[in-house]
């Protein structure tokens, strides 16, 4: 059933076009009024912002990986407070998914971003002069708060300016600058955290170490995509959907000027129809006290969990929560991982063991060497103590005990530039998948890609060389993602405008859920149980790749 777009607003001004005589016109369905805007340079300009958003959420919540060698011997970090700094940012986003999608749905998506873009930056620029770790580990907690808004409501606001043949495709190659951001991330650190300067500051009274330049260049991001939303419209079809008519026009109008650079006057659209679903109740008074707004929360999310989204949104959850505990979950080891194999490689160099057998070897080194070590109270077991295998025996390395201090803050190269490659990897199969949505249909595309993901993270078992090992995680890595982003355009395609938004937050906050608990799980089970560790995880792609073919198709009028 199709209805005006709250036409005769009292709030609303009438569109151009109807005031000058234009009314006659029969009125057009928003897909077609979106269709007659064109699609150019406006849409590359929209993709530049929303991508810059995803590259300033890349730097600050994984950033902090690069960031934990360096400033481990400046905040004295034990193993235990070094794994809570590496989840904070991710507790954080989990704490405001709701919050954000509720906000973006109710307020707007543009005002959202901007807002929550300006606070992460502040708080990065913050965070790179505190001067005790809970300091510093509170305020990475808010980055991840805030950043959590651009990581996903980017994704509705990029796909409200698309018609159904062009979205699937805006959000995969938008996506491409996750690894984009992960590359200009991974070099950046490689070029700056090794360097050994130290400024001391006169206020605050710390010396101002190479890692916090890291720090504040990873908020500029937020600053400059800020700046770039600031000069881009709302979402014409948020607009539509709270019955503002006359502004979702001129937008679509200054959409339509600048893609075609014709006069926005000559945009052949007077009125607009939208399906009754996707127009939003009569507006009430804003919620202001926090009862009234956790109650308008709840009235936000309730239609997410009743017939006809309720399917969607439980499949959505478990998958999301599936994939990012297996693909993210996994991936947060994976610099630890290559430099066990790279340590062991160099110093068994006519030894070949899987990362598995690696992996074990020197837990076992650690449980016959742990007097020793701790005696001398040096915990990087892996730079000191090697096992031969074949020989059956621990091979104390003292070649480490002469020279290595109790405190190291130096990152071994080899793990930016297997990051690197991860990082190239994802681009080109992010890039392929952008171009390959358009003939194949998504969820048969989603299917094939969590096949590949689940063979891969399984082969891992057997690979027996860095390089291998770099293979087969960067594939695993790269399609997992693929398939993680595919859902999201699912999500965009079949839940309505006013509930869009928190749809994808709630989705992806239980993706966050899912990284958290996997990477607590490996940290328990890696030493003792590789092996059936990495079969759980690709017995867990398997799961999703079934529970795709349940979610649905697109909608007969994809609005």
């Amino acid at each position: 059933m199709a209805t005006s777009a709250m036409e005769g607003s009292k709030t609303d001004p009438k569109p151009q076009n109807e005031q000058n005589g234009e009314s006659h016109k029969p009125p057009t369905p928003f897909e077609q009024a979106i269709v007659l805007s064109g699609h150019g340079k406006f849409h590359l300009l929209l993709s530049i912002g929303c991508g810059f958003c995803l590259v300033a959420m890349v730097g600050e919540v994984f950033g902090t990986a690069f960031l934990i060698p360096a400033a481990q011997c400046e905040f004295e970090m034990d193993s235990s407070e070094k794994g809570l700094l590496n989840a904070i940012s991710y507790i954080g986003m989990i704490c405001s998914s709701h919050l954000w999608g509720y906000l973006a749905d109710t307020r707007g998506r543009r005002k959202t971003l901007i807002v929550a873009l300006v606070l992460d930056a502040v708080c990065g620029l913050a965070s790179s002069l505190a001067d005790t770790y809970w300091l510093f580990c509170l305020l990475r907690f808010f980055n991840g708060f805030f950043v959590c808004a651009p990581s996903a409501v980017v994704f509705a606001y990029l796909g409200e300016f698309h018609s159904a043949p062009t979205r699937s495709r805006a959000v995969m190659l938008v996506s491409v600058f996750l690894s984009v951001g992960g590359i200009f991330q991974q070099g950046l650190a490689w070029l700056i955290i090794p360097q050994d300067w130290a400024v001391q500051l006169p206020w605050p009274d710390l010396i101002f170490r190479s890692w916090r330049v890291f720090v504040v260049i990873n908020a500029l991001p937020s600053v400059a995509t800020a700046v770039i939303l600031f000069f881009l419209p709302e979402s014409p079809k948020f607009l539509f959907s709270k019955g503002k008519e006359g502004q979702a026009l001129d937008v679509l109008r200054r959409v339509f000027a600048v893609n075609t650079g014709r006069p926005a006057e000559e945009y052949p659209v007077a009125r607009v129809v939208m399906d009754a679903r996707e127009i939003a109740p009569t507006a009430v008074v804003q919620p202001t006290s926090a009862i009234e707004i956790f109650k308008s929360m709840w009235l936000q999310t309730k239609p997410l969990f009743q017939r006809p989204n309720l399917t969607l949104t439980t499949l959505a959850c478990i998958i999301q929560f599936s994939l990012y505990a297996s693909y993210n979950g996994f991936a947060v080891w994976l610099p630890d991982l290559y430099n066990r194999l790279s340590i062991y490689t160099e110093r068994n160099p006519n030894h070949s063991l899987t990362i598995c057998e690696v992996v074990t070897a020197l837990a076992n080194s650690t449980a016959v060497a742990g007097d020793f070590v701790r005696s001398t109270q040096i915990d990087n077991l892996t730079e000191l103590i090697m096992v031969n295998s074949t020989e059956g025996h621990v091979a104390n390395e003292t070649w480490g005990l002469n020279n290595m201090s109790p405190c190291t803050s130096t990152v071994d190269p080899t793990v930016f530039r297997n990051s690197l490659a991860v990082g190239l990897v994802c681009i080109t199969v992010y890039t392929c998948a952008g171009f390959l949505v358009k003939f194949i249909q998504k969820k048969l595309l989603m299917v094939v890609c969590l096949v590949a993901s689940s063979v891969c993270i399984a082969t891992i078992n057997v690979a027996n060389t860095e390089l291998l090992l770099v293979v087969l995680s960067s594939i695993f890595i790269a399609m997992a993602g693929v398939s993680v982003n595919m859902l999201s355009s699912i999500v965009i395609d079949n839940i309505p405008t006013q509930l869009r938004a928190m749809a994808i937050c709630l989705s992806l906050m239980s993706g966050r859920l899912g990284v958290t608990v996997c990477s607590l799980v490996l940290g328990i089970l890696l030493d003792s149980a590789c092996n059936a560790s990495l079969f759980s995880l690709s017995g867990i792609v398997l799961v999703c790749c079934i529970l795709t073919y349940m979610l649905p198709g697109p909608p007969k009028d994809t609005c």
